[in-house]
C-alpha cells in the first residue's frame, strides 16, 4: 500500500469561526494542511521569526502576512494597544479570510486577541474566559 504524504495542522489548531483559524507558530510540517485553508491572510504574534520557511511561504502563495512582535518571556502579554486594535480590523475584515492568528505556542497572546474578538461580539464575558482557558 501506498505511503500518502502527511497532512499535519499546526499545534492548537482550532477554528475560531468559519474562516479564522488559530494555532501555534506555523513550520514547513503544516505546509500541506495550510495549503488546503487556502489562506489570504497570516497574523504573527511572536517575538521574531523563528525560521525564514513562513515569511517565505507568505510570498510564494500570496498571503498576506501581519506581524506584531512580542517580548520573549512567556509569563507576559506583551501586545501592545494599537497592535491589539490593529488585529480586530484584520479578523473582522472579511475580505482577509481566511485568516490563520498565531503566536509562538498559540495561547497567551492568541488567546488575548480572540478574547478581544468575543467580547467585540457581545459574547458573555464568562463564555469568553472559558474559551481563553481552553487554550492556555
Amino acid at each position: 500500500m501506498a505511503h500518502l504524504p502527511l497532512i499535519i495542522p499546526p499545534f492548537r489548531f482550532a477554528c475560531v469561526e468559519p474562516g479564522v483559524y488559530r494555532g501555534c507558530y506555523p513550520n514547513r510540517l503544516n505546509e500541506r494542511f495550510l495549503l488546503r485553508l487556502q489562506l489570504r491572510t497570516i497574523i504573527s504574534l511572536a517575538p521574531n521569526d523563528p525560521n525564514s520557511w513562513l515569511p517565505d511561504y507568505c510570498t510564494q502563495h500570496q498571503i498576506a502576512r501581519f506581524s506584531f512582535p512580542t517580548d520573549v518571556p512567556k509569563e507576559n502579554v506583551t501586545l501592545q494597544t494599537e497592535s491589539i486594535q490593529r488585529c480586530l480590523e484584520l479578523l473582522l475584515d472579511p475580505r482577509r479570510h481566511p485568516l490563520y492568528l498565531h503566536c509562538t505556542d498559540g495561547t497567551a497572546n492568541t488567546s488575548l486577541i480572540i478574547i478581544a474578538l468575543r467580547r467585540l461580539q457581545l459574547w458573555p464575558l464568562t463564555a469568553a474566559i472559558a474559551e481563553y482557558l481552553r487554550f492556555s
